[in-house]
């Protein structure tokens, strides 16, 4: 390829982000037509009308409606992280308490992940659609597994900062404060209120202990 070729192939910056822009719209279109209409109902055409884009558009960015369902089971993960990453950055000392560390913790949590409602509603159908289409299930499951043990080893090292550990193996412990955390949202979408945390804090609590030397 050429000098000038390779110029042509690499996107412009501001290219790469009208993509992310037209992508995040898409997404989040799917979301309110999942919604209503089910994702196996759901079409790509009722999908990028709901974006206000054309059905061409949809396909400059996405190969078909499962590359698009992994990317809202993707972007969910990543924000998960995202807020655990925050919660790293907190000022800590070695003579934390656990309550010292979950109270702020939970606070950073509470205000950076802000679900649509919507999508918490759809999220069961998300995984059950991903389940029953081989090709997003085998990428869903390979990516949840690496981002699951990413969180694990962060939510490790945030404990042994303040002398903490798990009293169960950290994959157990990461996918029971995922459910009742998930659960706390599903409450807080029925009731139009705000997650109550408090039963994730209980839990944490349960299941940790001071590091045994």
């Amino acid at each position: 390829m050429s000098e000038a070729g390779a110029e042509r192939a690499e996107p412009s910056p501001q290219l790469t982000a009208r993509r992310a822009q037209t992508q995040d719209k898409l997404m989040a279109a799917a979301v309110g037509v999942f919604a209503a209409r089910g994702i196996i109902g759901a079409s790509v055409e009722e999908i990028s009308e709901a974006a206000g884009f054309t059905r061409g558009a949809f396909y400059s960015n996405f190969a078909d409606k499962d590359e698009l369902v992994m990317a809202l089971l993707r972007r969910q993960v990543e924000q998960q992280y995202v807020a655990l990453a925050k919660i790293a950055d907190l000022p800590r000392h070695a003579d934390d308490s656990i309550d010292a560390l979950i109270a702020p913790a939970l606070d950073v949590l509470q205000g950076a992940a802000q679900p649509d409602p919507e999508l918490i509603f759809i999220q069961q159908e998300l995984m059950l659609y991903a389940a029953r289409q081989p090709g997003v299930r085998r990428q869903y499951a390979a990516y949840k597994d690496e981002c699951l043990a990413r969180i694990g080893v962060l939510i490790n090292d945030l404990l042994h900062e303040v002398g903490q550990e798990f009293t169960i193996p950290v994959g157990d412990a990461v996918t029971l404060c995922a459910a009742v955390h998930q659960h706390a949202h599903v409450l807080a979408a029925l009731d139009e209120t705000k997650p109550d945390l408090g039963p994730l804090h209980l839990l944490i609590r349960a299941i940790t202990r001071p590091v045994v030397s």
